[in-house]
C-alpha cells in the first residue's frame, strides 16, 4: 500500500451514468436541481468519449457519460477496460440512458486486483495516463470483467484527499445541496452479487434487510433487490450542510429521491 493513499476507502467515489445526449442530459440534471455541467476538452482528444457531472458535497461525484466512438475508446488509454465496457455503453444509450459503473475508491488498485484473482474474477488493471505540464499523470482503474453486470469497479488515485478536493474545487466549484447515502441495484442475484462485492472490497459481510442485500460501503452504500436487469436504479440522498431540500427525480434511466432519514 503507498503511504500516500492511505486515506482512500474503500469508499464510494462516483457513479458512472450513461447518456444518449450529453448536453440533454446537462440540461435535465440542472432543471432538477442537481448542478451538472459538461468537462472541459480533456487532456487527451481521442478518447472516444464525453462526459460531464455533478458533485456531491464532498469528493463524490455523479458521471454524464456518452459514448462518440467505440472504436477511438477501445484503442485509448483506457483500452484494457474500454473493450469490456463499450458493450454496456452501447446497450445503455439504447435504452434511452442507465447507470452502469460504480467506482469504488480504494488504498491500492494492485492489492484489490489481486483479492479478486485469487476470487476467481478476471479483472484488467488499467493505468490512464494524461499529458500534464511537461510530464504526465496517471491513474490505477481495476476492471472486474466477470464481476456483476452493474460493474462495480475500483480505482485509486494520487495525491492526498485535499489534494483531490482542491482540483475539483478548481474544475468543478458548484457542488449540490446533497450527499449520497445509498445506491438501489437492481439484479437478478442479489446475494451473490453482495457477498462478491463485500469480498472482493475486503468489507463487512453483507446484510440482509427484507429482500434487500445491503453492503456497508461508505458514503454510498450499496442496497441490492431482486430484478430482471443489472443497474443502478436510484440514488438516494440526504440533505447537505445547509439542509436544503434534497432534489427528487426520474433522469434517463436513473431515479433520485431523499433517503427515509431525510424524508
Amino acid at each position: 500500500m503507498r503511504e500516500d493513499l492511505t486515506f482512500h476507502g474503500p469508499a464510494f467515489d462516483h457513479l458512472v451514468h450513461v447518456v444518449p445526449d450529453l448536453d440533454a442530459a446537462v440540461a435535465a440534471y440542472r432543471e432538477a436541481g442537481l448542478p451538472a455541467s459538461r468537462a472541459a476538452a480533456p487532456a487527451a482528444p481521442d478518447l472516444g468519449f464525453s462526459n460531464g457531472s455533478w458533485r456531491t458535497d464532498g469528493t463524490r461525484y455523479v458521471e454524464l457519460l456518452r459514448l462518440n466512438d467505440e472504436s477511438a475508446y477501445t484503442t485509448s488509454t483506457y483500452a484494457g477496460q474500454a473493450r469490456h465496457f463499450a458493450p454496456d455503453l452501447r446497450a445503455a444509450a439504447a435504452e434511452g440512458g442507465a447507470a452502469v459503473g460504480v467506482g469504488v475508491i480504494v488504498p491500492d488498485t494492485a492489492e484489490a486486483v489481486a483479492r479478486m484473482r485469487a476470487m476467481g474474477t478476471r479483472v484488467e488493471h488499467v493505468v490512464p495516463t494524461f499529458p500534464r505540464g511537461e510530464g504526465t499523470i496517471s491513474y490505477d482503474i481495476g476492471w472486474p470483467v466477470d464481476g456483476p453486470a452493474w460493474r462495480p469497479f475500483v480505482l485509486t488515485y494520487p495525491g492526498t484527499r485535499e489534494e483531490r478536493a482542491a482540483l475539483l474545487d478548481a474544475r468543478k466549484p458548484e457542488r449540490a445541496h446533497a450527499t449520497v447515502e445509498a445506491l438501489l441495484v437492481e439484479t437478478p442475484t442479489p446475494e451473490e452479487d453482495a457477498r462478491w462485492t463485500a469480498g472482493a472490497l475486503a468489507l463487512p459481510e453483507p446484510v440482509r434487510k427484507g429482500e434487500e442485500w445491503r453492503v456497508a460501503l461508505p458514503e454510498g452504500e450499496l442496497r441490492l433487490f431482486p430484478g430482471e436487469r443489472a443497474r443502478v436504479t436510484t440514488v438516494l440522498l440526504t440533505p447537505g450542510p445547509d439542509g436544503a431540500p434534497v432534489p427528487e427525480a426520474s433522469l434517463l434511466g436513473l431515479g433520485y429521491r431523499a433517503s427515509t432519514r431525510a424524508a
